[in-house]
């Protein structure tokens, strides 16, 4: 008994003591300022996906705004300015020639142009400071290589035969099928591409992450 009562003691006392800590502390969050525009509290702290920025608190009436830390800023380094320019984004760089905005933005993985339902990798630009011309030729690179990605693609279908890493293959965007020895990837017909795509087997389910038990 007394070495339990030596133990919980001590401990009883850092619980006590730990009632008082706030959620900022707890998510280590480093507190920047406040936004000039709403008065709210502008903070650095770690997400779920990584270091960003946060504008108001959880506890507000009004949500909080998110955005993520780049341009090798650290939640240590970052400063209030820095920080509330990540919150430009999406930012509209222009629209192509038929009227369509496009729009740069980051992403989990990395920054982005989107222009209608399309997004594009802009890997190696700067997302609030990429021009039109530039956003233009990535998105018709991209356009290109799609294309040549598709080997043919059976309208009003979701069946596609594409250019794979290892080679050509049928594909609905759920289950993949190869095409058989002796046929030309061109050459498949719908009636083929549905038939292998339904014999083809599911595509296997990813193992769910073990959460760390509180």
């Amino acid at each position: 008994q007394k070495m339990l009562a030596s133990f919980y003691g001590p401990f009883h006392a850092i619980v006590e003591k730990s009632a008082d800590i706030s959620r900022a502390e707890a998510a280590q969050a480093r507190l920047l300022g406040n936004d000039p525009k709403t008065g709210r509290p502008v903070s650095a702290r770690f997400g779920r996906f990584g270091p960003m920025v946060q504008i108001g608190n959880a506890e507000d009436e009004e949500k909080p705004k998110f955005a993520g830390i780049t341009n090798g800023k650290t939640v240590d380094t970052i400063t209030l300015d820095e920080a509330l320019l990540l919150f430009n984004l999406p930012r509209t760089v222009g629209q192509d020639k038929d009227g369509n905005d496009i729009l740069a933005n980051i992403g989990r993985f990395g920054p982005y142009v989107k222009i209608g339902s399309s997004y594009v990798s802009i890997k190696g630009h700067d997302p609030y400071s990429v021009d039109l011309e530039t956003s233009l030729q990535l998105i018709k690179e991209d356009a290109e290589k799609k294309a040549a990605r598709n080997i043919k693609v059976f309208e009003g279908t979701e069946l596609k035969v594409l250019n794979g890493r290892y080679g050509p293959y049928i594909t609905d965007g759920k289950k993949n099928a190869k095409i058989p020895k002796g046929t030309e990837p061109a050459d498949v017909t719908l009636e083929q591409a549905t038939e292998l795509i339904e014999k083809a087997p599911a595509p296997k389910a990813r193992p769910k992450r073990k959460t760390a038990k509180k």
